[in-house]
Formats: C-alpha cells, structure tokens, sequence
C-alpha cells in the first residue's frame, strides 16, 4: 500500500480531531461520548492554529484518506537539555496497521524534531495487552523504557 506522511495543516484540523476521537473511543470507549467528536475537532483547530508547541503528523492513503495521526508537543527542561519533543497521541486505524505507517509516523516526528533542534523526543505508551504493538514498535526504533508517567486531572 502506498502511504505519503506530512506535517497536517491547520484546515485538517477536522481530520485530526476525529482521528485522535477514534484513537480514544478505541483505547478508553468508556470516557467519551458518541457525540464528543465535534469537540475533539474545535480543540484540534484551536491547537493547530496556535501555531506553536503543538503539531500533527498524518498518514494518508493513496486513496486520500487518513488513515493515521501522529501528534507532537515542545517541552523543555534543564535536564533534557533544553528544547524536547512528546509524542502525544499516536494512532493508525485498525486496517492499517502492519504496514510500516506506525513506524514512518515516528520516523518522520524524529526528523522533524531533529529539524527543531529537540535533544529528545519521548512518547508515552499505554502497557496493556490492546497496546503491546504500539510500545514494541517504539522500542524496536530506538526508544528506551524509562518508566511510568503519572497523571493527575485538574
């Protein structure tokens, strides 16, 4: 199958909303609602129009459909050097997936960090056995196990 990878502009915001919706539905369908998607794609404008610290990587078919998302976040500390990356959210639909789009989404947020001057890029990876494949596939790209990250909703 033939996949182009690109940075997603600001007028796919809609895409990228309703990408990162079906990413959530799939992973955690008990914390969203059927009718919640409208506002994963305003928040997604909203995020992409900022123009800063936030961006979506998108795998399109052939066919023009999207038919994965990756986003990144900047961040930065003195103990990673200054300037960094975080995959944030990370999704291919079902049938896509096994066919290497996972592995150039994050190949293309690693060049795009490199062309930022980001010291790290760090991804946050759900250990359960619905996501093994997601948490393999960054490691087999170089990633590194660190530990947990904690969260705590305001």
């Amino acid at each position: 199958m033939n996949y182009n990878i690109e940075v997603a502009e600001p007028s796919e915001s809609n895409v990228v909303g309703s990408m990162i919706f079906k990413m959530v539905r799939e992973v955690r369908p008990f914390s969203v609602k059927v009718t919640e998607e409208r506002k994963f794609m305003r928040l997604a404008e909203r995020m992409l129009l900022s123009g800063r610290e936030y961006w979506a990587i998108i795998a399109r078919h052939s066919s023009g459909e999207i038919v994965g998302i990756l986003t990144l976040n900047e961040n930065s500390s003195v103990q990673h050097g200054g300037r960094y990356g975080e995959i944030s959210e990370f999704y291919v639909l079902p049938e896509h997936r096994s066919h290497g789009v996972g592995a150039r989404l994050i190949q293309a947020a690693m060049a795009f960090g490199a062309d930022r001057q980001w010291k790290l890029l760090t991804a946050v990876s759900v250990q359960d056995s619905e996501q093994k494949d997601a948490a393999s596939l960054h490691e087999q790209l170089g990633f590194k196990v660190l530990g947990q990250r904690l969260e705590y909703y305001l």
